[in-house]
């Protein structure tokens, strides 16, 4: 039986997800850097953790199996 390769809206929205995480991930390095300012890099963190839930919640509903999604 052949998989289908397509993306659908739920693809979309984990991989959206994904990318704006790398996108923080690169900021906070950036803050973390000497010179770099903390309060800034704080915010990022915080962005960055409320993606996390974001996206463990749509891993619950995509897997549909919660055992395997990240604990929050």
């Amino acid at each position: 039986m052949e998989e289908s390769l397509e993306l659908n809206n739920k693809d979309y929205k984990i991989i959206d997800i994904l990318h704006q995480i790398e996108k923080l991930n690169s900021m906070i390095l950036l803050h973390s850097k000497e010179g770099g300012i903390q309060f800034m890099k704080e915010q990022y963190e915080e962005m960055k953790a409320k993606l996390l839930v974001e996206l463990n919640d749509e891993l619950k509903k995509y897997i549909g199996n919660t055992s395997y999604a990240m604990a929050a």
